[in-house]
């Protein structure tokens, strides 16, 4: 997994690509959380060249949107492929974080 990071308007965004699993899921977890310990309260995951995702990866999903709600933030998720898509689908994780089809909705 790589992860970069970026700010585009008045969001941070984090893309991802390549496996979240069990281990290297701490790395993102990681990241979010010192982005929201800096202060960021808008945040978006990019997952656009995400292949596939563990549910550890969904851990990290709920962990990111639970803090941010709890400081009246954004956690959005975007471009998740049609693999990862049914995972947050099946897990009922697309009741839960905000998903949205492209970067360009998530920035919305």
């Amino acid at each position: 997994m790589n992860i970069t990071q970026e700010k585009i308007k008045d969001y941070s965004v984090i893309n991802v690509s390549g496996f979240i699993d069990a281990s290297n899921s701490g790395a993102l977890e990681n990241t979010i959380k010192s982005l929201i310990e800096e202060g960021v309260d808008k945040v978006i995951l990019n997952l656009e060249e995400v292949d596939y995702m563990s549910s550890s990866g969904l851990r990290v999903f709920l962990m990111g949107s639970k803090e941010l709600q709890s400081k009246d933030g954004i956690f959005r998720v975007c471009n998740a492929n049609e693999v990862v898509m049914e995972i947050l689908t099946i897990s009922g994780f697309n009741m839960i974080v905000d998903i949205r089809e492209t970067l360009e909705n998530a920035l919305d």
